[in-house]
């Protein structure tokens, strides 16, 4: 059920119950819960005045993103999503940047589900040459978020690929303009350089969601034995209760 109703009727019996954005979230996805709109009609009406166009409004939203206004950030972002389609100069990549741009509003929020979302529509449309590896990793913290351990893993595999595949298409350019000016080539190495950073970011990543992994399953195997174990005794409870409703059946008949 919705676990604001759960929380109110255990307040009228003198209790306390916290409920977390995950409890929610699950509620929306489960239909037991009305979800909340992205945003409020104030928000998409600041959006629309200040934005004339898709460009603008993701630029709008990074400023206020980093403002920290995430809720008014996020109108910008899916004020530019729905702008983007009649406006045939943006790049190929722009959407699913944009979409990339409102997982990690809603990871801010811990709007998890939300975030998986739109992680997933930026895989959707994105071109075939675009680098992932912020849309992948931001889909892992979110189903991580979700407690979908293994899907966070998969995700955080993919974004290590996509991120030494980049690595790769960086050296690859490189020795391809062989006649690069002198003055490009340094910032050309410390782009290298970041990205092979960020392949060894992941990978420590891969190895922390790795081991809280198999922590999980640890557990899960602890809880089962725990439950194997507590069957007998139960079975020889209910036995020994059988027993002796046998025994005062037979005292009473004499």
């Amino acid at each position: 059920g919705d676990p604001r109703v759960m929380q109110a009727v255990v307040s009228l019996q003198g209790m306390a119950m916290d409920i977390t954005s995950q409890d929610m979230d699950l509620a929306e996805q489960e239909g037991h819960a009305r979800s909340a709109p992205a945003v409020t009609v104030e928000e998409r009406q600041l959006a629309q005045a200040a934005c004339s166009n898709a460009a603008e409004a993701k630029e709008a939203g990074n400023s206020l993103f980093k403002a920290g206004e995430l809720r008014r950030a996020l109108a910008c972002y899916l004020l530019a999503v729905e702008m983007a389609p009649s406006e045939l100069e943006l790049p190929a990549s722009f959407v699913p940047v944009v979409y990339g741009n409102i997982a990690q509003v809603y990871i801010k929020l811990k709007k998890y589900n939300k975030a998986e979302e739109a992680c997933t529509e930026a895989i959707r449309t994105a071109p075939q040459e675009m680098n992932m590896t912020k849309i992948y990793f931001r889909r892992s913290l979110a189903r991580e978020g979700q407690r979908s351990l293994e899907a966070a893993l998969e995700d955080i595999r993919a974004a290590g690929v996509a991120a030494a595949q980049a690595v790769d298409d960086e050296v690859m350019r490189i020795k391809t303009t062989g006649g690069m000016l002198a003055k490009r080539q340094p910032f050309a190495q410390a782009s290298v350089k970041f990205l092979q950073t960020e392949v060894t970011r992941l990978d420590a990543e891969l190895q922390r969601l790795d081991a809280l992994l198999d922590k999980a399953r640890q557990a899960e195997i602890s809880k089962k034995t725990e439950r194997d174990q507590e069957r007998p005794i139960e079975a020889l409870r209910a036995s020994g209760q059988l027993l002796s409703d046998v025994t005062l059946k037979n005292n009473q008949c004499k």
